[in-house]
C-alpha cells in the first residue's frame, strides 16, 4: 500500500519536472527562434540596404558612363572639328602659297618678255638710227646740212660760253660736209667776240654725224647734229620704255 502513493509522487514529480523542462525548452526555442527572426529580419534589410545601394551604384554607374559616352563623342567631334580645321588651313596655305609661286612665276615670265621686248626695241631703235643716214640721197643730205648749219649759227648767238676755260685757244668744227669759208668765218667771229680773245679752228668732216655741226671746246660739247637728236631722241624713248614697268 505505500508502494502505490511513492509512484504517484514519482509520476507527479516527474510530470511537474517534464513540465518544467518543456517550459524552459519551449521558451529557449522560441527566444532562438525570436532571435533567429531578429537576425534575419536584420539580413533582410542590410540585403535590401546593399540592393538599393547597389541599385543606386549601379545607376550612378549608368549615369557616369553615359556622361563619359557624350563626352567622348563631343572630343571626337572637336577633335575631328580641329583635324577638318587644321586640314582646311594647310589646304588654304598650301593654295595661298602655290598661288604666290604661279603669280611669280607669271610675273617673272612677265617681266622676262618685257625684259626681251624692251631690248628688241632699242636694238630696233639703234639699227634705225644706223641706217637712218643711208636713207638720204646726197642731195638731200648737202641741202639738211645747209639748213642745220643756219640754224647752228643763229643760235650761237645764245649759247653761253662762259664754262671755256682761258686756256682753249683751239676749237674744234666737226661736220657731216665741208663748210663754206663763210660759215666757218662767221662761227670763229661769233666765237672770239663771245671769249674775247683769239681762237684757233681746226675743221673736221664726220659723215657719220650724217648733217649738221658740233664744236668742241676742250671736253665742252656742242652738239647739232641730225645723228644727235636722233640719238637723244632714242635715249628718250628708250628711257620711256623703261619707266613702263
Amino acid at each position: 500500500m505505500s508502494i502505490l502513493p511513492l509512484i504517484g509522487l514519482q509520476i507527479i514529480v516527474f510530470g511537474a519536472v517534464i513540465f518544467f523542462l518543456k517550459k524552459i525548452l519551449y521558451r529557449d526555442t522560441e527566444s532562438s527562434i525570436n532571435r533567429l527572426d531578429r537576425v534575419y529580419q536584420d539580413m533582410l534589410k542590410k540585403q535590401k540596404d546593399l540592393g538599393q545601394k547597389i541599385e543606386a551604384a549601379e545607376k550612378e554607374y549608368n549615369e557616369k558612363k553615359e556622361e563619359a559616352s557624350l563626352v567622348a563623342s563631343k572630343l571626337k567631334t572637336e577633335a575631328l572639328d580641329e583635324v577638318r580645321k587644321k586640314q582646311d588651313e594647310i589646304i588654304k596655305k598650301a593654295k595661298t602659297e602655290a598661288d604666290a609661286i604661279v603669280q611669280k612665276a607669271h610675273d617673272a615670265e612677265n617681266k622676262f618678255n618685257r625684259g626681251l621686248e624692251k631690248h628688241f626695241t632699242k636694238n630696233t631703235i639703234d639699227h634705225s638710227v644706223t641706217l637712218l643716214g643711208s636713207a638720204f640721197n646726197e642731195k638731200i643730205i648737202k641741202a639738211l646740212h645747209t639748213q642745220f648749219v643756219g640754224n647752228f649759227m643763229e643760235r650761237l648767238k645764245d649759247f653761253n660760253l662762259t664754262g671755256v676755260g682761258p686756256h682753249i685757244n683751239k676749237i674744234t668744227i666737226k661736220s657731216a660736209l665741208a663748210n663754206k669759208k663763210e660759215e666757218l668765218s662767221g662761227i670763229k667771229a661769233m666765237v672770239e667776240q663771245k671769249l674775247g680773245r683769239p681762237v684757233e679752228i681746226e675743221e673736221m668732216v664726220d659723215k657719220n654725224m650724217i648733217v649738221g655741226i658740233m664744236l668742241e671746246f676742250g671736253t665742252l660739247l656742242l652738239d647739232d647734229s641730225l645723228l644727235n637728236h636722233i640719238k637723244e631722241a632714242a635715249e628718250n624713248y628708250k628711257k620711256k620704255i623703261d619707266l613702263e614697268d
